[in-house]
């Protein structure tokens, strides 16, 4: 009963803290400006410094990113339900008044609603696991060629996620359970991960069951202090096949960032995926990278899933 009570204390004194530090954030940018923090209505205060920003730039707002969740189950494969923070209970009892592990897949950057790699891994998902699947679609907040706010962006979505993810966890609280929540995140997707798994912690004293990084990106990452870390969720892996300095034609990030860390072909070059192979066509610069992207989705993604695969044959 006391440790009961003392939890229920520690998160409303967090929560509190929390509220009061937005307020003068707030009010702060309301009369002086504001050129160390940013808010927006929906998601709070962005503030340079912390572990929640990117230090080079702030998100672009909520409506400019435009982010959508599409909710997948075993039972609605083919057709998806567009859910957000404001989507009334009765609408997601269907998906979540049963518990099921709950996964989301965030796409990288130059990606999104064109974007094969998503739906791909939602049918190997949902082909062998009853669960509820969200595909993260931050397209315009990830479109090219401005790398720099794409990055920025990063932040805002996984806030997004982790303010989605409270929701869920506090309406149906015997379904939707923080530790069995799965985020795969490839590329800057990865370190949308961290930031909800930081947000999620921040704002509910509890912890995201396992966080995958898919190659996560190197460049505005690799010391910012901001990227996917060990800490943002109670399990971290993650995979990387293209790691090295973005001036050398790598785009994943050279350190490690969970607890497991997969290097295979010693996580720098992958058969069938090369920068220089690409370069010696000349292409628009668009053309260039979505082949370089492409083949580096592509090699990343099918190892995970032929883990992930090889991991439930085990399991049965």
């Amino acid at each position: 009963m006391l440790n009961e009570t003392a939890t229920r204390f520690a998160r409303a004194t967090s929560k509190s803290k929390l509220a009061a530090g937005i307020l003068f954030l707030r009010v702060a940018e309301s009369l002086f400006g504001g050129s160390d923090f940013k808010c927006y209505e929906t998601v709070d205060c962005f503030k340079k410094g912390d572990d929640m920003t990117l230090p080079t730039g702030f998100p672009s707002s909520p409506e400019s990113v435009g982010t959508k969740f599409n909710l997948y189950s075993m039972q609605h494969k083919g057709q998806a339900v567009q859910i957000s923070e404001s989507s009334p209970k009765e609408t997601l009892n269907s998906y979540f008044g049963t518990k099921k592990d709950l996964v989301f897949i965030v796409h990288g950057f130059g990606q999104g609603e064109h974007s094969t790699m998503p739906i791909e891994m939602k049918d190997a998902f949902l082909e062998k696991m009853d669960c509820n699947f969200v595909i993260v679609l931050w397209t315009e907040g990830a479109k090219k060629p401005l790398y720099n706010i794409a990055a920025a962006n990063t932040a805002l979505v996984g806030r997004q996620i982790a303010f989605l993810l409270k929701k869920l966890t506090e309406e149906f609280p015997d379904t939707v359970l923080s530790s069995e929540v799965h985020l795969i995140g490839f590329s800057l997707g990865a370190h949308v991960a961290g930031f909800c798994g930081r947000t999620f912690t921040l704002i509910t004293n509890k912890t995201i069951g396992r966080i995958t990084g898919l190659d996560p990106a190197n460049a505005l990452f690799t010391n910012s202090g901001v990227h996917l870390r060990a800490s943002d969720a109670d399990f971290v892996d993650v995979i990387h096949t293209n790691r090295g300095q973005a001036s050398r034609g790598k785009m994943g990030i050279d350190k490690q960032c969970g607890q497991v860390d997969f290097y295979p072909n010693g996580g720098s070059r992958q058969p069938g995926c090369s920068w220089f192979s690409v370069w010696l066509q000349p292409q628009e610069i668009g053309g260039v990278f979505r082949r370089i992207t492409d083949g580096r989705t592509l090699q990343v993604c099918l190892l995970f899933l032929h883990q992930w695969v090889a991991g439930q044959r085990e399991c049965v």
